[in-house]
């Protein structure tokens, strides 16, 4: 079971530097980011959830005029979203029930 965690975990931190990940959320404002460009407590938030369910969006935002990292991650039936603190506080985390049609556009 932990050599299991451990690869994806590895396969998360490779993945991190490379991939650019598309602007999160419904916020235009939002900044798009690389797991690489969020501080160190935020990446480990983000790890430690990716390991359940795939990280499909970063960006940083608002959340009432404080700057947060905002995660979006693939569940079966739900999309979560993330709101981090700088220092690794998670501030938010909501489930949306995904819809046929986000689904779809997920798996793209």
């Amino acid at each position: 079971m932990k050599k299991g965690i451990t690869a994806c975990l590895m396969a998360l931190m490779a993945l991190g530097g490379s991939a650019v990940l598309v602007q999160a959320g419904n916020n235009p404002e939002a900044k798009t980011l690389q797991l690489s460009q969020v501080p160190p407590a935020v990446q480990k938030v983000i790890k430690q959830e990716a390991v359940k369910h795939p990280l499909v969006s970063l960006a940083m935002g608002d959340d009432g005029g404080a700057e947060v990292y905002e995660g979006k991650f693939r569940g079966r039936l739900q999309q979560i979203e993330l709101k981090i603190a700088a220092d690794g506080r998670v501030v938010s985390r909501e489930l949306e029930r995904n819809h046929r049609e986000d689904r779809e556009e997920m798996d793209d």
